[in-house]
């Protein structure tokens, strides 16, 4: 599948810094390479095309490689903001009802959903919320 999310990943070449976050430096060769295990990995999960994902991760390197990862699956990332108060997260998930949240482990205790898994403390973690079927 040839969108614009997947021209964008295959552009991501070289040693330029396309994100930069807590001093922390995410080249454009790495946030490819980040982006496109990640797709993997959600794909390894059960994330399909079509499927909603709820994510609630911080702006940084993490979140553009989540997002890019999903678009480039055919997944609909549904974007939360950690900023806003736990109510309108709640009232959100109940009017999205995503098949899947993706989350930090330092979030996940939000959700209703099997633990963090193998993720480790910066990595994103996909948790199924109930599968429809």
């Amino acid at each position: 599948m040839v969108n614009a999310a997947s021209k964008l990943v295959l552009s991501l070449t070289g040693d330029r810094v396309v994100v930069q976050e807590d001093g922390r430096k995410t080249t454009a060769n790495a946030l490819r390479a980040r982006t496109l295990g990640l797709s993997g990995w959600f794909q390894e999960q059960g994330v399909e095309q079509g499927d909603r994902v709820l994510m609630l991760v911080p702006a940084g390197a993490d979140f553009a490689a989540a997002l890019l990862g999903l678009v480039w699956i055919g997944a609909t990332p549904v974007l939360l903001d950690p900023g806003h108060p736990e109510r309108i997260w709640k009232a959100q998930v109940e009017a999205v009802q995503p098949e899947w949240v993706v989350t930090l482990p330092s979030l996940s205790r939000l959700w209703a959903v099997p633990g963090p898994g193998d993720c480790s403390h910066r990595s994103a973690g996909a948790h199924p919320r109930a599968r429809k079927g």
